[in-house]
Order: C-alpha cells, then structure tokens, then sequence
C-alpha cells in the first residue's frame, strides 16, 4: 500500500490580501488560517475539514501565525495590531474568548509561529527564536541570529527537544537541544537567506529552501549525507514544501501536487490547484491531508492509501 493524491479538492474563500500560515490539528479534522483581511476585522479562522464550516474567528489586526495544541485544545495565534505592536493570544476553538500571552513591541521582523507535536513548545520566529514551554506559559529559550536582518525559519521535531533552525548562523541549518540549550549538529545551506527549513515527522529527513541563489538541500539525518537526487538541486525552485503525514512523501505544487518517495525516488502526482505561488502550506501530524493557501484561497485535499 502506498500513498497517492485524492482527485477531491475541497476550497474556502476569505477576504483577504494575503494568508500567512494554516495548522491542521494533528487528526487532520480542524484547521487555523492566519491572514490579512482586506478591510480590518478578525484575521484568524478555524474550519472544520470535512464541510470548510467555520468554528470561529479571532483577533484584530494583521495576521502572522497560528498554531494549534495537538488536536485542537487551544489555538495559539500571533497577531500584528493597527499600531504595530504584535500580541501572543489563546483561545478555545468555538468554545471561549481570546486571552493575550505575550505583547511585543513594533517588531517588524516577526512573521510565524513554530509547534511540536502536542503543542508543548511553540517557537516565535523574527530575527531571533523565542521558545515557549506552553504548560508554564514562559519563555525558555531566546537565540537571535547573528545577522538581524535575517528572517529565521524553524521546525520542531516531534517531542520539542529538538529545534532545526535555518538563518541563526550564516548559511547554515543549526540544530538546538531544547533541554539541554546546546548546539548538537548544523548542516550547510546554499544562502544565509532562506524561504523554508522543515523535517520529516519521523526527523529522518532535513529540507532545507535557499531564497536567493534558489535551490534545495535534502538530508537524510540517520546517516548526516545529503540527498542529491537530479530534480533538487541548485536551480530548482519549488518550495514551500510538506511532508505526508507518515513522512514518506515530499510534496511540492508544480501546477498539480507531486509528491516523491524519496526512500525510492519513486513521483506520485495529484489533482491541478490554480497558478500562483503558494503563501502558505499545512500537512497533518496524524492524518493524510495537506492544504495550500493561494492568492485569497485554500486548498486541502486528502492523500489514499493504494
């Protein structure tokens, strides 16, 4: 049995100029859109995937991330008010008012949020890393990259005790021991400037997507040797990629879905999305399902088992 594209794409529209991040609950059965509505109002959704009914929407301003706690207890979302400040918020999907965690000054550089598998750890990516331990609700780490004027991309790998990030050194993906607060591996980048650094939720693979030159790293972290397969190299351009939730898929939108083994080499391709380059991707923990946001929509289809 092996995993293939749904011919089935179910889509909602918003009113909005852009969307910045999505979160599928782990079980695939809820997802959060950030984003930036076109004339104020709220700036963050949650729909359920089954029916793209709304559960609810929350907050002010602009929206710069959103993640969920595991399957769906709380919705963390970053926000960027009128003013310029940005808040951290909290609330109970469909069931509760929101509550502010954090206020940060006007940071301009702010753009994401980062979580683990239950929703334990969040990151806040800027020009720096700030980790939270969400069962405490404190900050316990805080690395800022040498360059400042360095958008940080990261990714947890499944318990949080690892953080991969790319930008904290120059031209470098830099692997953190959350725990331990020490560096236990970095892997070489093509630029200092990256678009997107994810790993497999297995952790068995590293990608990691250069902004200028373009181009793609893949490494397979088991045996630290980078993965050089012809289509991925320094003159290819597809990002932002996701993982299948059982980590055996890369996928990536090149007009329709393509999704590679890469254990085989072996391409599967899946249903046409309309042009445009994707602003925003979300992939299950748990279950087969990957969505793409473009332009003002998105776009979830489910991955089969043939």
């Amino acid at each position: 049995m092996a995993l293939v594209f749904d011919d089935i794409v179910q889509s909602v529209q918003l009113d909005t100029s852009y969307i910045s991040a999505m979160d599928f609950t782990n079980n695939g059965s809820l997802l959060a859109v950030s984003y930036h509505p076109r004339e104020g109002g709220n700036c963050t959704r949650v729909y359920r995937t089954a029916d793209a009914s709304l559960v609810g929407e929350y907050g002010s301003g602009s929206g710069l991330g959103v993640v969920f706690s595991g399957q769906g207890e709380h919705l963390y979302y970053l926000i960027r008010l009128e003013e310029g400040d940005c808040e951290l918020c909290i609330v109970v999907p469909g069931k509760s008012m929101p509550s502010r965690i954090a206020t940060y000054g006007n940071r301009e550089m702010l753009h994401a949020l980062r979580r683990n598998f239950d929703g334990r750890f969040i990151a806040i990516l800027g020009n720096a890393v700030e980790i939270w331990d969400m069962a405490a609700q404190e900050v316990i780490r805080f690395k800022e990259a040498l360059n400042t004027s360095v958008l940080v991309h990261a990714w947890f790998n499944r318990d949080g005790s690892h953080l991969y990030i790319y930008g904290l050194h120059d031209s470098e993906v830099t692997g953190l021991d959350v725990n331990n607060d020490v560096i236990f591996g970095s892997w070489p980048a093509l630029t200092s400037t990256g678009k997107q650094v994810i790993v497999s939720f297995s952790e068995e693979y590293l990608v990691t997507v250069a902004g200028a030159p373009r181009g793609v790293f893949i490494y397979h972290l088991p045996s630290n040797i980078r993965y050089q397969p012809q289509v991925y190299n320094q003159d290819f351009f597809a990002q932002p990629f996701l993982f299948s939730h059982d980590s055996s898929l890369l996928i990536t939108l090149e007009v329709a879905l393509r999704g590679e083994y890469l254990a085989t080499d072996e391409v599967v391709t899946g249903p046409e999305l309309p042009v445009g380059i994707p602003s925003a991707v979300a992939s299950a923990w748990q279950a087969p399902i990957v969505a793409y946001a473009i332009k003002d929509s998105i776009y979830w289809v489910r991955l089969i088992n043939q």
